[in-house]
């Protein structure tokens, strides 16, 4: 798999996100670039993939995917000396991260059951019903109250 990074027109925005979050150490702004780095893989396969291969069996079917990648990372580990053949081990913590998060969006209910197609005009967004005022408990004086 190509070596992923920040887009080169991105990284000035890359610093004020940094920034506006607070996120100011090294190892910070280095796990933010690899969740960049991850969301930007994840939206490339969203887009050659869709979302039913989530969609059709949920957070059990993440689960499932997750530790597929775990036991990938096992045999990796220990066998170090083998070269992989078609997954790095940089590959297998990249995906086992991408389902770790792709499992938070399912759980927060966010997963896409379809995804728009390109081009296809975008659907109507419903207006939030307004609010209702708060509970306001009256004050009642018993003793004074005429009849």
């Amino acid at each position: 798999m190509n070596k992923l990074s920040i887009p080169p027109e991105a990284q000035e925005l890359f610093v004020k996100l940094a920034d506006a979050l607070n996120i100011h150490t090294i190892a910070g702004r280095a796990v933010l670039t690899v969740l960049l780095e991850n969301a930007i893989l994840m939206e490339r396969k969203q887009l050659d993939y869709g979302p039913g291969n989530i969609s059709a069996w949920g957070i059990n079917g993440v689960g499932m995917r997750l530790h597929d990648k775990v036991e990938r990372i096992k045999t990796l580990l220990s066998h170090p000396r083998r070269r992989p053949q078609n997954e790095s081990l940089s590959d297998s913590f990249r995906d086992a991260s991408v389902y770790g998060a792709i499992g938070q969006v399912v759980l927060n209910g966010q997963w896409p059951t379809m995804e728009p197609l390109v081009g296809a005009p975008k659907p109507v967004e419903k207006k939030p019903k307004a609010a209702k005022p708060p509970f306001v408990p009256i004050k009642v004086d018993v003793h004074n109250v005429s009849q």
